[in-house]
């Protein structure tokens, strides 16, 4: 029984000893894979990096570009700003140029007092001859 017990033994050693082979197996493959999966990581990881980078100075150039144009259109606003200014300075000198209306009405009502009616007396005179009349 000895020997049985010893063969028993022997094959349970060797069945542990397959275990801890198929193990350390295991645990190279799956260190090979975390070196393969840290190095896709690597790879993915400077990839983001470089596009944020790339990212980065477009949206820089971009912004100074906008910088740049907001410049501009704040001179050219100036520009307008103050031909603007200028054109509603002339405006109210050829508005203080102009006579008053008050001035226009009484010129106006001034000239019909002083009507001729020679004029109308002439005119008639040429209506009656269009007419015929000659006054007979």
């Amino acid at each position: 029984m000895e020997i049985y017990n010893m063969i028993e033994i022997n094959k349970e050693m060797q069945v542990n000893y397959m275990r801890t082979i198929e193990i350390k197996n295991d645990i190279i493959q799956n260190e090979e894979k975390s070196n393969l999966y840290k190095n896709e990581l690597n790879d993915a990881k400077d990839d983001i990096i470089s596009n944020l980078e790339k990212t980065i100075g477009l949206l820089t150039q971009g912004n100074d570009e906008l910088k740049q144009d907001n410049e501009k259109l704040i001179q050219d606003n100036e520009k307008l700003n103050h031909s603007y200014q200028t054109l509603l300075q002339e405006l109210n000198k050829e508005e203080e140029k102009k006579p008053d209306k008050k001035e226009t009405y009484q010129l106006t009502t001034t000239s019909l007092k002083s009507f001729s009616f020679d004029l109308f007396r002439s005119s008639l005179k040429l209506i009656k001859t269009f007419y015929g009349d000659t006054g007979r």
